[in-house]
């Protein structure tokens, strides 16, 4: 049997293409994002086989020197983050898609940047992005509320049309989910240790007086993607979701030092616990086609009630 020759050069030469979607002006910029990908392609691809240990120790140092470089420019530049949230809003679902994987590359790269996530994530709490995250859980409730149509006692919105969603765009929808629940636990676990007077800037971004104008609707969706989430992805991806949301709700129910906790625990409790309770409620008989949806949510709302109740019963 002849083996298939894989021509790693003519790959990286020819065929991967760098797409500069926002203009970057940098240069250096540029070749340490190029830079990183061959590298990382030569260390999990090429020569994966047959790499030294402290080959491997010297690539991920330049790396990650690279990656604090790359994530600094985003930092200081906020036109092009400014751009990148224009996208995330924009009215065009690829779009959107596209903006959304932007910021989550960007999300990955600073991860292991200690200092620099820091400094990243304060300039995306500057510019607001819980709200673009809000608009974009609005975007993305249109198709739920369709997918849950049939569910009218409990989520009703007799404007919206019965059209079901392709399978493409459910599987895109879910996705963004996913990232935008990530964003905001980020936004969780990151920016307290910057904003020393404003501990949690999620909570307080809940308890604005303009959520309260739009009746709290950040909360609101989260609930609605815990309850309402239709299994089109795998078992592990709906699965890994609805846990992100379930750990959400538990962050913002821990933290004890907010000085505004017990206005949040006032709003949720009443307001928010009915909706679970309700969801309880309902046979799973009487929705066959969404057994596993309504048994999975079920299972993570009593977690988060008997959470509740270890906290403050």
């Amino acid at each position: 049997m002849s083996k298939k020759f894989v021509r790693h050069r003519k790959f990286l030469i020819e065929e991967s293409k760098f797409k500069n979607i926002f203009n970057i002006d940098d240069n250096s910029v540029i070749e340490k994002i190029k830079m990183n990908y061959r590298l990382t392609y030569m260390r999990d691809v090429a020569i994966a086989r047959f790499i030294e240990e402290t080959t491997i120790k010297n690539m991920n140092i330049i790396i990650h020197y690279n990656n604090s470089d790359i994530i600094q420019y985003f930092t200081t530049h906020k036109t092009i983050l400014k751009s990148l949230f224009d996208m995330i809003s924009s009215d065009q679902s690829d779009v959107k898609y596209e903006g959304m994987a932007f910021l989550m590359e960007l999300n990955q790269v600073s991860k292991d940047l200690i200092q620099t996530k820091i400094y990243f994530y304060e300039a995306l709490c500057e510019m607001n992005i819980l709200e673009v995250i809000e608009n974009m859980f609005v975007y993305l409730a249109v198709g739920r509320k369709i997918r849950y149509f049939k569910h009218k006692h409990l989520y009703a919105d007799e404007n919206l049309s019965n059209q079901e969603m392709l399978p493409e765009d459910k599987k895109k929808h879910q996705i963004m989910e996913i990232n935008s629940i990530e964003m905001m636990i980020c936004c969780l676990t990151v920016v307290p240790s910057i904003f020393y007077v404003k501990i949690d800037i999620v909570k307080n971004y809940i308890l604005s007086k303009n959520q309260k104008l739009k009746e709290y609707s950040m909360l609101n969706e989260l609930c609605n993607i815990l309850l309402y989430q239709e299994n089109f992805g795998s078992k592990y991806e709906v699965n890994f979701l609805l846990n992100q949301i379930g750990e959400l709700l538990k962050f913002l129910l821990d933290n004890e030092v907010n000085e505004r906790k017990n206005e949040f625990y006032d709003l949720f409790y009443n307001k928010f616990l009915k909706k679970f309770v309700d969801f309880l409620s309902i046979r799973v008989k009487d929705y066959p086609q969404y057994k596993n949806e309504i048994i999975e949510s079920k299972q993570l709302i009593i977690d988060i009630l008997c959470h509740c109740l270890k906290l403050h019963g």
